[in-house]
């Protein structure tokens, strides 16, 4: 089956289903050089193995950007096959695999939209396998031992490694990504899981409307947000700086959110929690037409409205047109 991505080329590109793969043995690299990479490498081949991302495209792009380095005014660009020599010459750890367990491997473990898209989508996916034990990156500890992810996993054994180690793993099984650049059906069944289980939870707190906060971004800063947000405030919109929260406090104030709003980042990603027929308003940089928030809400029935930046900085800060986005939310509210 084929499909055309959101916000990409208008090529089509070939479904790459998610896919459970078996190996005698996989090599993880947590660290490259104080930076995490979170990679697997075939040490025969000398290559990242395969899979180890969403597809060959990606794959080779996220890698090279992970192996290039600035020394000074000059940029330097390891080669994939350096990788073997990193490996030897770390202390590695050896873990053999029951045949219970699997492994879920990618990049970007660490951020929570990613967190969300990448990684949670694939345990939901695992939700009605043969696994009990999943072998992930410790940066999902916060998001799993959450109250509400806990019970709603309740039924999975997780096991974290952490990014400075090196591993050797064998009687391997790992889970290939599922396709997230554009709606096909896995990407939305495993979403609509997720969201219907948040869905069942009982959360009293309820926020009608919210301005997604980026105040305290060090990149990607909306440079009038105080202004946006002070004609928001008059319409009932709460600011919410969601990096400060528990993620059970995330999903609590977005659960029954009938409005969000927010520039270009990681918190809007909460609207994988919001029911259908609400709305998500997307502030965007046009030299950042990132689509991964417009295909969260075409899969979860979510309306969805985008205004790229009056003004747009290629540090990807923008300007909005203010009075453009409250007139689209006043026609909405009343």
């Amino acid at each position: 089956m084929h499909f055309i991505p959101l916000g990409w080329p208008k090529k089509k590109v070939k479904v790459q289903k998610a896919k459970i793969i078996f190996k005698e043995k996989i090599y993880y690299l947590g660290k490259f050089f104080k930076r995490n990479i979170n990679v697997i490498i075939d040490l025969k081949k000398k290559q990242v193995e395969k899979k180890w991302y969403i597809n060959k495209t990606l794959e080779k792009k996220t890698v090279s950007i992970f192996l290039t380095y600035k020394f000074h005014n000059f940029f330097f660009k390891f080669p994939i096959s350096f990788l073997k020599f990193v490996f030897f010459f770390k202390n590695k750890k050896k873990i053999k695999l029951k045949k219970n367990e699997i492994i879920l491997f990618g990049p970007f473990s660490w951020n929570y939209a990613h967190q969300i898209h990448e990684f949670l989508i694939r345990i939901a996916y695992l939700k009605k396998k043969k696994y009990n034990t999943i072998y992930l990156p410790n940066h999902l500890k916060k998001i799993l031992f959450s109250k509400i992810y806990k019970k709603i996993f309740s039924d999975k054994e997780f096991k974290f490694f952490h990014p400075d180690e090196t591993i050797e793993f064998s009687n391997a099984a790992y889970l290939s990504h599922i396709e997230n650049r554009f709606v096909n059906s896995e990407f939305k069944k495993t979403l609509q899981f997720l969201r219907d289980s948040v869905q069942k939870q009982k959360i009293r707190k309820k926020f009608q409307y919210i301005l997604v906060s980026r105040q305290n971004a060090k990149s990607r800063v909306l440079l009038n947000e105080n202004l946006l947000f002070a004609k928001l405030s008059k319409y009932g919109f709460k600011k919410i700086i969601f990096e400060k929260l528990s993620i059970d406090k995330q999903i609590e104030l977005t659960k029954n959110c009938k409005i969000m709003v927010g520039f270009h980042g990681a918190g809007i990603s909460n609207c994988a929690y919001m029911k259908k027929n609400s709305l998500v308003i997307e502030i965007a940089n046009k030299y950042y037409p990132h689509p991964h928030f417009e295909l969260f809400c075409r899969c979860l029935n979510i309306k969805y409205r985008r205004f790229f930046c009056v003004k747009n900085y290629k540090n990807l800060d923008g300007t909005c047109d203010i009075s453009q986005i409250i007139n689209f939310i006043k026609s909405k509210i009343n």
